[in-house]
């Protein structure tokens, strides 16, 4: 929130603000004691490394970036943060953000319901805005041998059910049969005809009508019955027999009895497999010896592939429990313990510039590996120059990637410690609130509320066009305006689920800024995520709404040009479908690079909305300004938490896949499994998201982390005893910023249950 908004008498600490004209003024408060002497003269303030510094005359640190040019002077936007002499934490003051974006929103779903009901028959608006109405049937119902859809087609709108005849086609009936009888057929439309043209008066009708519908059951085997081309001209008869009603398609009892059957021959089999051989009897003299009887876990063997399925699903069955639990919940213990062991002093820079040097050596191993492979294939006489040469400067390639890799480290070196520090508070923040792990749970379940009226709405929709059924395949043809009534759910989809993820974006940032402005932490639990989702839900719904607004317009081009690059697969030209290919992809390209800097862009401006509650717009231009200001510390973030969350996804999977193993093969319930794999590979299935969805948190953690820590050496000038950042992130301040701030004015430290913490 803008300065000003707290009371004058806060017990905040003294700082110092930057006026427009960029010089430093002292700020003083009431009833506190004084400041500490202030340098008169004002130093000349340079940006860089994620704040404003000071810049010694005289002075130059080895890791200090370049000095500001007069154009970054004169930019009013390249400015440190002056949020005022109250500032303690995340704005309390909230007003609603974006509200016009909000209504959009809430139009855009209006809109959807209005289409969706116009194609739903028996709704008050339907068949309206030129809009047909829809009937799912038509997507699943039955074809016929003449490609028309039963209780569909004008011809057959009476006729529900798929009946199948002997040639594999079916003819479509008003009933499935239920008992067998072979005085009744069905049939084709033609030998139907010639079965209603039998006089029923005439004495012994019944016989003629068996003898010809006997008759046409043969017909079946005539060669134009089994060709796609003659199929209408097809005379086939199919006499009842047994069948049950599965979704309008009449399916053979003959058929599930015969599956029935093979169960139960296969448990059979089973059994027998387990039963003692019988004693052989004394061979003859003579005689041939006969061959050894299959037994036990011979026949055991040989019987594995006609089980092996009921045998998979016992194992599902009996470990369903074992498998959720170790999968779900214990994903999330290991998940725990993962944090809690980065936190321990030494180990998580342990880990970090462990996987760093082991990427450089491979990479140098690679080059060695290559060079010597160059050097014998010049001595081999099989090998031409050419391969030799090849080799060699691949060796050389690996080695300038080995040596960009190792400057890089040495450039970033001190803000890797501080990515490293910003980690460990990440752990630290997680473990303070527990609770902000299943966040991601109540996002899917949101975005199920969501997707189930839009499928139902998208189902009536797709079956609202013309079915064309070509060699039994359907195909629906749509009119313009159902076209583009299309292309707008499939708009409103990508919206509304970019939402969902946009909204949590912000209640997430919004609880960890809470945190990271806390200078008790004993005051933060799981009751400041609760806060946060109050706060976020009911002041930054527009903001949520504006940004993802921006993601789905992007996606939806991208799908549009998916679109037009299948139709240009029809192209008979050759060389304009080549172009046209490579022009398409070329733009799809360059709108994925677009999608992906405009979703980092907005998580940084959702941050923004978290810590000081501005618009999108607003939020959006402090972010990105505020990323170059920071982009070495952004770049070094990114290196630690890519290694970071990637070992954390193999270290949770592989943990919570442990914990179910010696679970399932330690106890009894390894007496009842066949096949222990199985509820194990599942169990890492369920594990492998579950790490995916505490990586998200803990990333989105992380980047508001670094954004509160640059707000917060911003705002006091890098004074550690000032700044609200924790024990490892304040030495951190103290190594990687040494002389940076070597003329700030000091800032006194009030005891911390004086001091403004953010309230909840």
């Amino acid at each position: 929130c803008p300065a000003g908004d707290g009371p004058d008498a806060t017990g905040r600490l003294p700082s110092r603000r930057l006026d427009s004209a960029g010089s430093s003024r002292e700020v003083s408060h009431p009833n506190r004691a004084a400041p500490h002497a202030a340098t008169r003269d004002a130093p000349r303030t340079t940006m860089g490394g994620g704040g404003s510094k000071t810049a010694p005359e005289g002075e130059n640190e080895e890791d200090e970036l370049p000095r500001e040019t007069e154009d970054d002077k004169k930019d009013p936007n390249n400015k440190p943060l002056d949020v005022g002499k109250d500032f303690g934490g995340p704005c309390k003051k909230r007003k609603c953000t974006d509200v016009l974006c909000t209504l959009l929103l809430a139009f855009a779903w209006f809109c959807m319901t209005v289409v969706g009901l116009a194609c739903i028959p028996g709704s008050p608006i339907e068949g309206t805005m030129g809009l047909q109405k829809g009937n799912p049937y038509k997507l699943i119902n039955g074809i016929d041998y003449k490609d028309r859809v039963c209780g569909i087609d004008s011809d057959v709108k009476d006729r529900l059910k798929l009946y199948y005849l002997p040639t594999g086609s079916g003819v479509c009936i008003k009933k499935c049969p239920e008992k067998q009888n072979a005085q009744a057929f069905h049939c084709t439309d033609d030998a139907q005809e010639k079965l209603d043209k039998i006089d029923r008066t005439q004495t012994g009708w019944e016989v003629l009508y068996v003898a010809k519908g006997f008759e046409m059951v043969k017909e079946c085997n005539d060669p134009k019955c089994s060709d796609p081309q003659s199929l209408r001209r097809c005379q086939c008869c199919a006499p009842y027999y047994p069948t049950n009603d599965v979704m309008n398609y009449c399916v053979s009892e003959q058929a599930q009895a015969v599956a029935a059957a093979a169960g139960d021959q296969a448990a059979q089999q089973a059994a027998d497999a387990t039963k003692p051989c019988d004693p052989t009897p004394p061979p003859v003299a003579g005689a041939t010896k006969a061959p050894t009887p299959l037994c036990g876990a011979a026949l055991a063997a040989e019987s594995q592939e006609r089980d092996y399925t009921e045998k998979m699903y016992a194992d599902m069955m009996v470990s369903m429990w074992y498998i959720f639990g170790f999968g779900f919940f214990g994903a999330i213990f290991v998940g725990f313990v993962y944090t809690f062991i980065l936190r321990i002093p030494g180990v998580l820079a342990l880990v970090v510039w462990g996987i760093i040097v082991a990427v450089g050596v491979f990479w140098l191993a690679l080059a060695a590996m290559c060079y010597q492979t160059s050097v014998a294939w010049k001595q081999d006489e099989d090998r031409d120059a050419n391969q030799a040469n090849g080799m060699l400067y691949l060796a050389y390639f690996c080695a300038a990637l080995c040596a960009l890799w190792a400057c890089t480290i040495c450039c970033l070196r001190k803000r890797i410690a501080l990515a490293i520090g910003i980690t460990k508070e990440a752990a630290k923040c997680i473990a303070t609130m527990p609770i902000i792990i299943v966040f991601p749970v109540v996002q899917v379940m949101a975005l199920i509320v969501f997707v189930i009226p839009w499928f139902i709405y998208c189902l009536f929709l797709a079956s609202s066009g013309e079915m064309e059924t070509v060699k039994g395949a359907r195909q629906m043809v749509y009119d313009e305006t159902t076209f583009k009534a299309g292309w707008y759910m499939i708009f409103v989809y990508f919206w509304s689920s970019e939402f969902i993820i946009a909204l949590g974006q912000i209640i997430l940032a919004l609880a960890v800024s809470t945190w990271y402005f806390t200078r008790d932490k004993g005051k933060i639990g799981n009751s400041t995520v609760i806060w946060s989702f109050r706060q976020g839900a009911w002041y930054h719904w527009g903001t949520a709404a504006f940004g993802s607004l921006i993601i789905a317009i992007i996606k939806t081009i991208r799908a549009m040009i998916k679109y037009i690059q299948k139709k240009c697969k029809n192209i008979k030209n050759p060389v304009a479908k080549k172009i046209a290919m490579a022009v398409l992809c070329c733009i799809d390209c360059c709108m994925w690079c677009i999608e992906k800097c405009m979703k980092f862009i907005n998580k940084n401006a959702y941050i923004q909305t978290a810590i000081f509650g501005y618009h999108f717009c607003k939020a959006a231009k402090c972010a990105f300004f505020l990323i170059l200001r920071n982009i070495a510390r952004i770049m070094a973030l990114s290196i630690v938490s890519g290694f970071v969350l990637l070992l954390g996804k193999l270290v949770i999977t592989a943990g919570a896949t442990f914990l179910c193993y010696v679970c399932l093969a330690y106890t009894p319930v390894s007496d009842e499994l066949n096949y222990i794999w199985l509820p194990l590979v599942f169990t890492a299935i369920i594990a492998f998201y579950v790490a995916a969805m505490f990586n998200e948190v803990w990333g989105m953690a992380m980047s508001t982390i670094l954004q509160c820590f640059c707000a917060d050496e911003e705002i006091y000038k890098g004074d550690k005893d000032a700044m609200y950042a924790g024990s490892d992130l304040k030495a951190t301040v103290s190594n990687s910023n040494k002389g940076k701030f070597a003329k700030k004015s000091k800032v006194a430290a009030a005891p911390a249950e004086d001091e403004g913490d953010a309230v909840i």
